[in-house]
C-alpha cells in the first residue's frame, strides 16, 4: 500500500512538472483544485506522451472551470440584483460580488457576451463565456447562460 501511495504521488508530481513545462496549458482556475482531484486524474493519466499529458491537463482544467463557474454565476446574480436587472458590460464589474477573492487573471479569461437587462434574455441565452479554449483539441468553452 505504501508503494502504491508513493507511485501515485510520483505521478501527481510528474503531472505538475509537465504542466510547468507547458505554461500555455495552465489556467488560474487550477488553484481551486485540491490534491484529491490531482490524484484522481494522475492515477489514470498516460503521462509518458505529450498527448496523454494534454488530455490529463484538459480534464483538470474542465474540473477547475466546473468549480469556478457556479461562483461566477452567483456573482452575476448579485450584480444583477444590485443593478436593477442590468447585466454587466465588463467582466471585471463582477469582482466585488464574489464570495471569495478572485484575481483579475482569472476573470480576464472570460468575456461578457450579452449586455442590457436580464428581463430581455431568451432562455439559455449565453451571457458570459471563456474567450478561448486553452487546448483546441481537448477543451470546450465554458459559458454562463440565462435560465
Amino acid at each position: 500500500m505504501e508503494s502504491a501511495a508513493k507511485a501515485l504521488l510520483g505521478k501527481m508530481n510528474l503531472l505538475k512538472q509537465r504542466l510547468e513545462q507547458m505554461p500555455d496549458k495552465n489556467i488560474p482556475e487550477l488553484q481551486y483544485l485540491d490534491a484529491s482531484v490531482w490524484a484522481r486524474i494522475a492515477q489514470t493519466a498516460s503521462l509518458g506522451t505529450d498527448e496523454g499529458v494534454r488530455q490529463a491537463l484538459s480534464e483538470l482544467r474542465d474540473i477547475a472551470k466546473q468549480i469556478f463557474a457556479p461562483e461566477m454565476g452567483k456573482a452575476l446574480d448579485k450584480f444583477v440584483q444590485a443593478n436593477n436587472g442590468r447585466l454587466p458590460t465588463d467582466i471585471l464589474q463582477l469582482k466585488p460580488y464574489f464570495e471569495s477573492l478572485v484575481d483579475d487573471a482569472t476573470l480576464a479569461r472570460y468575456q461578457v457576451i450579452r449586455t442590457g437587462n436580464v428581463s430581455d434574455l431568451q432562455p439559455d441565452e449565453m451571457i458570459m463565456a471563456e474567450k478561448a479554449a486553452v487546448d483546441d483539441e481537448h477543451d470546450t468553452i465554458t459559458s454562463l447562460k440565462s435560465v
